[in-house]
């Protein structure tokens, strides 16, 4: 790879007399430059998967508790938010196999006092419309990665709710299943807004 350098030498009338033409081979350079890319890529992919495993590591000694305690769930959410979701909120199964919001958090306390409205302890989640209807009819996880407002409507367990999820921002779901003894007990939803987008990968 070579890199040419032009300069120009003016002659004595107002045209230019010379050019003079310098090529440098800057081969072994941009080796050594995408070299130090590859190993900085490295290092960041490394740091992510071992903060992952401890993450996973802590979330998978406070699920060894009961998942029908709040304290587990709230326990849960906070290993949760910021690190892998902007705010998030939980679904619990309630007696009579309904299932109702009663926990949330959020990485910006000031919002987080807002996302509290979304709690209604004697409102049951309609399974026929909300997001959480779908994934106890697979009891898989599912992504969401592009929320609009027909979206957006289903998270609403109440039409009140529709305005607060607007201010709190909700640009993708995930929504995860938590199971005992091969039946859904919780349900996360972790949310991501405009400069953290969910996909695969997550």
């Amino acid at each position: 790879l070579v890199s040419w350098h032009y300069t120009t030498v003016p002659g004595n009338g107002p045209l230019i007399e010379f050019v003079i033409v310098a090529g440098s081979d800057v081969t072994e350079r941009r080796k050594a430059e995408e070299a130090r890319v590859r190993e900085q890529a490295g290092r960041f992919a490394a740091e992510t998967a071992q903060q992952r495993s401890a993450l996973l590591a802590e979330i998978s000694a406070s699920l060894a508790s009961s998942l029908e305690t709040p304290v587990t769930l709230a326990r849960l959410i906070h290993f949760l938010i910021p690190a892998l979701a902007d705010w998030c909120i939980v679904y619990q199964l309630q007696p009579g196999n309904h299932f109702r919001p009663v926990e949330v958090a959020h990485g910006d306390p000031v919002k987080g006092e807002l996302a509290r409205k979304l709690i209604t302890s004697s409102v049951n989640v309609d399974l026929d419309r909300h997001w959480i209807g779908k994934v106890l009819q697979t009891s898989r996880s599912q992504l969401v990665n592009d929320v609009g407002e027909t979206e957006l409507a289903k998270l609403a367990n109440l039409p009140k709710d529709l305005e607060v999820l607007r201010e709190l921002g909700v640009e993708s779901l995930m929504l995860v299943p938590l199971l005992s003894v091969g039946e859904v007990k919780a349900v996360l939803i972790l949310v991501g807004n405009a400069l953290r987008r969910f996909g695969p990968a997550d």
